[in-house]
């Protein structure tokens, strides 16, 4: 049983570092997109990471919403502004 515990402790401590690596990996991809994308594309990688970095770094969330709500007003598309509001 102590084995199995001190397993699970050694793989969890894994866990958070194997997510951060993806997750810094989907925020470059994201940023490509917003970069090379068309617009609808651009407001959707904004939007996803706005979020992320909701529970991270707020500022950078904010920054990030307000882009994405800036786009979406030039492009006077509702759908992603509304979701920009929500971060």
């Amino acid at each position: 049983m102590k084995r199995k515990i001190i397993i699970w402790l050694a793989f969890a401590g894994f866990i958070p570092a194997a997510v951060s690596s993806v997750q810094a990996q989907n925020i470059d991809s994201l940023e490509h997109i917003v970069n090379t994308g068309n617009p609808e594309m651009q407001m959707e990688a904004l939007n996803k990471i706005a979020n992320y970095y909701a529970y991270e770094d707020v500022p950078k969330a904010m920054e990030y919403a307000w882009k994405a709500k800036n786009l979406a007003e030039k492009e006077k598309n509702r759908h992603y502004q509304g979701e920009a509001f929500v971060i």
